[in-house]
């Protein structure tokens, strides 16, 4: 039965690397404003933590301004919208 039938690893990849070819791997640098929709090819790290402490109170949260209509400081619960995690905050 076709269904049934699954792929080996080596047999996924070499049909991935036949769908993308060669030119993913490569490595290019461009200017700031030219990056967008490219990937990095290395990790990049701050030279300091900025703040130098925890804050994560109010750190790592971003919502527009349309998913706040309604809220307030003291409302418990969370902020409905498709972020980054597509569900409640």
């Amino acid at each position: 039965m076709e269904l049934l039938k699954v792929d080996t690893l080596e047999q996924a990849r070499e049909k991935l690397m036949q769908a993308v070819g060669d030119g993913w791997q490569r490595v290019c640098e461009v200017p700031l404003p030219d990056a967008l929709e490219k990937v990095l090819a290395e990790d990049v790290y701050g030279a300091l933590d900025i703040p130098g402490f925890r804050r994560s109170m109010v750190d790592g949260y971003a919502v527009q301004s349309k998913d706040t209509m309604g809220a307030h400081q003291g409302q418990k619960g969370g902020v409905g919208g498709q972020g980054s995690g597509g569900g409640w905050i």
